[in-house]
C-alpha cells in the first residue's frame, strides 16, 4: 500500500467516525419528532444542534485540509473553531494576533488549532498570538494537556511524517506535518514562555 493511499484510506474513516455519531443522533432525534408527542420539541432541539455540528466538522476540514483555501485574520479562525462539537470545553484567546494571515499560513494554523483542541482531552484555553511577519505562537493548557508523542519527531523529516500514517485516531498529528511541510511552513517547540506544567508553546513561521 502507497503512503497516499494509506493517507486517503484514514481521512475517509476519520471524517465517517467523526460525523457517525451526529448522524446517527441526528436521525434518531427525527425519528422521535416524526412520532410527535412531549419529547418531539426537545428531539427538535437535539437535532438541530447535530446538524449544526456535522456542517461546523466539514467547514473546518475542508478548510484546513482542502488545496483551495483563504486567508484569515483571527476572527475568521475563530469562527472555525468555537463550533466543533470537540471544542466546547475549550475556550479561545487570539487578541494578541495582528492582521490577516497568508492562505498557506491560515492553513497551517487551522491544523495546528485543531491538533490543539485534540490535544485537550479535558478541555482547556488555547492562546494564539503573533502576525505574519514573525510568526504564530500558540500554546495549550488544561488538565492532561499534551501534544502527541513523537510529534516533534514527525516535523523532522517528510518522510517521518509519512511513516507516522497509523490510525485514524492519530492521523492529525502526522497530517498537520505534511501539511505544515507542503505550505512551506516551519514549526518549532519553545522552551520558554509557556506555563509551568503545561505542554511548551510552538512557533509557526512561514520560511
Amino acid at each position: 500500500m502507497t503512503a497516499r493511499l494509506k493517507l486517503a484510506e484514514l481521512i475517509s474513516a476519520r471524517l465517517c467516525h467523526d460525523l457517525a455519531g451526529s448522524l446517527g443522533t441526528l436521525t434518531a432525534s427525527l425519528e422521535i419528532v416524526a412520532e410527535g408527542g412531549a419529547d418531539a420539541a426537545e428531539a427538535l432541539e437535539i437535532a438541530q444542534d447535530s446538524a449544526k455540528g456535522m456542517n461546523a466538522r466539514l467547514r473546518f476540514v475542508r478548510a484546513a485540509w482542502a488545496v483551495d483555501g483563504a486567508t484569515h485574520d483571527g476572527a475568521a479562525l475563530l469562527d472555525y473553531c468555537a463550533p466543533l462539537p470537540q471544542a466546547r470545553k475549550v475556550s479561545f484567546d487570539f487578541a494578541q494576533l495582528v492582521g490577516s494571515f497568508s492562505v498557506s499560513m491560515s492553513r497551517g494554523l487551522l491544523n495546528l488549532l485543531l491538533l490543539g483542541i485534540e490535544s485537550l482531552p479535558r478541555g482547556g484555553a488555547i492562546t494564539l498570538a503573533g502576525d505574519q511577519v514573525s510568526g504564530a505562537v500558540m500554546s495549550i493548557k488544561g488538565a492532561h494537556a499534551a501534544w502527541p508523542d513523537g510529534f516533534a519527531a514527525l516535523l523532522c523529516e517528510t518522510e517521518s511524517a509519512w511513516t507516522g500514517l497509523r490510525d485514524s485516531r492519530t492521523l492529525q498529528a502526522p497530517l498537520t506535518a505534511l501539511i505544515l511541510g507542503q505550505c512551506g511552513l516551519r514549526l518549532r517547540f519553545l522552551m520558554a514562555g509557556g506555563d509551568p506544567g503545561s505542554p511548551p508553546p510552538v512557533l509557526l513561521v512561514q520560511e
